[in-house]
């Protein structure tokens, strides 16, 4: 299955200048509006969204490896093989609506709550 990128998930929420520095690639990075919740058997996780822009496309098309980055367009997420998780990621990205001609990584300020 398919997921973006994220930062380790821990009880306290990541600030955004933690997070760009994990991010996996070099670009100008900016919070997107809104929050993911989802909830796990054993506790709850809230994300906060980054999104980057890049002047650049390099490592576009499909993974010659397992576990190997590579880049999609938001207009291909439906496509893809997601979980529960990652499709609330998905959908939050869309709305937000990037510039096509720019590709877009998303990067989760992940936060825990223990249930």
């Amino acid at each position: 299955m398919v997921e973006f990128p994220s930062t380790p998930w821990r009880n306290t929420a990541w600030a955004a200048g933690e997070a760009i520095k994990l991010a996996p690639v070099a670009a100008r990075w900016g919070e997107l509006p809104g929050e993911i919740r989802h909830t796990f058997t054993h506790f709850h996780l809230r994300l906060k969204l980054l999104h980057g822009r890049c002047a650049d496309t390099a490592g576009e098309g499909a993974p010659d490896g397992e576990g190997e980055p590579w880049w999609c367009v938001p207009a291909d997420f439906p496509a893809l093989a997601l979980p529960t998780l990652m499709k609330k990621i998905a959908r939050l990205v869309t709305v937000a609506g990037p510039a096509p001609s720019l590709p877009l990584e998303a990067v989760g300020l992940a936060r825990l709550q223990e249930s």
